[in-house]
């Protein structure tokens, strides 16, 4: 590791990313009534234990500042602290403050998050948020968790990928609620974006000096024909609204999502204008779409064949991440500091991740400099193998690998390579038998 590479900007925020359902373990919401069906989760799996990081919170705090990592991104349970309509659970709120007291007293910065999937038993049951009521149960929310952590925390994400969540759930119908209706879908985008408006004033109002922002899921589209007019119309489509209608209602006020014969919300609303002080930004990969309008399901996506992938069968393409950051400055949205909140691979074997790593984050730092954008972080994803959803626990995120058995943590290859970063603070290439 004898070339520095370039250092990282100044103040630059370097580490981790974690949620509260994928790792806590012993938790009862929306998404465990969904693992008690058979055949929702790869080998009938349920998130159960996890990683017991409800439990584990100061080792694997140590394990941070082994990593020399300054800032840490988490969710906050919303069934620990709310389980039925109208309460307030002190016992939980409390060991979430004793979480972020723990990352304080190390020097590792707070990022809080406040929905990442998951839902009360109770919201589940009055329809999630389909139902337009969960907006101000969300925005409750908020303001009590300002209020319990905001002297600790200044740092904050509404929500992590809402359109994600509202495609993959009510559309494709693969997470909860199993929902196969395009429609339904957006109208749940619709009521997530006027949610985060209210709870990103609800927040302010409380403490102006909170940082907040979403984590948005930024994706690269493809056409798979080159030249078919259905094609590039598809991929122009599912850029529109998955990655870049949200800034724009930011921008302007005035929700406009459109998927067109299939769905259209044009409305006021004043409560998003403005509302994000960073941009918060996942990157994984890109997908390849093709257009069947005499299919019922219509948007069809691939992965390029020769492509080097994951084990989860994802596209390893850095090149995206630059695309991403020229689209950010194409749509006037470059005075926005960027977080990469999530950034990562299911990688069990630990044979491509430490030069992911590198050639995604060069990427974020050269094209941002470059562009004259503000690149504020990288958080990787993950701290450690979780439970990954309808995957279960079979793909491998982790810098730490972890026995489920034993709950044994073990640092990979990349996580020393992570590691030197953190104590350099600045980019460096991987040693050669990582690559």
């Amino acid at each position: 590791m004898k070339d520095l590479g370039f250092p990282f900007p100044e103040g630059f925020w370097f580490g981790t990313s974690l949620a509260a359902h994928q790792a806590e373990g012993g938790n009862t919401n929306s998404w465990t009534r969904w693992e008690d069906q058979p055949l929702r989760i790869k080998n009938n799996e349920k998130s159960g234990l996890a990683c017991d990081h409800w439990n584990r919170y100061h080792e694997d705090f140590e394990r941070l500042s082994w990593l020399n990592a300054n800032t840490h991104r988490f969710s906050v349970e919303w069934s620990r602290l709310q389980p039925v309509e109208g309460s307030w659970n002190e016992e939980a709120a409390h060991h979430y403050r004793k979480m972020i007291q723990d990352l304080k007293t190390r020097g590792i910065r707070p990022v809080l998050c406040l929905f990442h999937f998951t839902l009360p038993l109770w919201i589940d049951d009055q329809g999630g948020f389909e139902n337009s009521e969960t907006i101000g149960h969300f925005v409750e929310f908020a303001k009590r968790c300002q209020q319990a952590f905001g002297d600790l925390v200044l740092d904050w994400l509404t929500l992590n990928e809402p359109v994600v969540y509202a495609v993959v759930g009510y559309s494709a119908g693969m997470t909860p609620p199993g929902v196969k209706d395009h429609a339904r879908a957006m109208r749940v985008s619709v009521n997530l974006l006027r949610a985060h408006g209210q709870a990103y004033h609800a927040i302010k109002n409380l403490n102006p000096k909170s940082f907040i922002g979403w984590a948005q899921h930024l994706r690269v589209f493809t056409p798979k024909r080159k030249f078919s007019p259905l094609d590039i119309w598809g991929a122009r489509v599912a850029d529109e609204v998955m990655n870049w209608s949200w800034y724009k209602t930011i921008q302007t006020g005035k929700i406009d999502i459109n998927i067109p014969s299939v769905f259209r919300a044009k409305e006021e609303s004043p409560e998003c204008l403005g509302a994000m002080d960073f941009l918060g930004l996942n990157y994984y990969t890109r997908d390849i779409i093709s257009v069947n309008l005499f299919s019922k399901q219509k948007f069809f996506l691939s992965v390029p064949e020769k492509s080097v992938k994951t084990d989860l069968n994802w596209e390893i393409y850095p090149e995206g991440l630059g695309k991403i950051l020229k689209e950010i400055k194409s749509h006037r949205l470059s005075q926005y500091p960027v977080l990469l909140c999530e950034n990562g691979l299911a990688d069990q074997d630990d044979s491509k991740r430490s030069k992911f790593i590198y050639d995604h984050l060069k990427k974020f730092l050269e094209v941002s400099d470059k562009l004259g954008l503000k690149p504020m972080g990288y958080l990787h994803w993950s701290l450690m193998d979780n439970f990954e959803w309808v995957e279960g626990f079979d793909p491998r995120f982790g810098l730490f690998e972890v026995n489920y058995k034993t709950q044994e943590r073990i640092p990979r290859k990349s996580a020393h390579y992570f590691r030197e970063m953190g104590r350099l603070k600045s980019l460096i290439p991987p040693p050669e038998d990582d690559s």
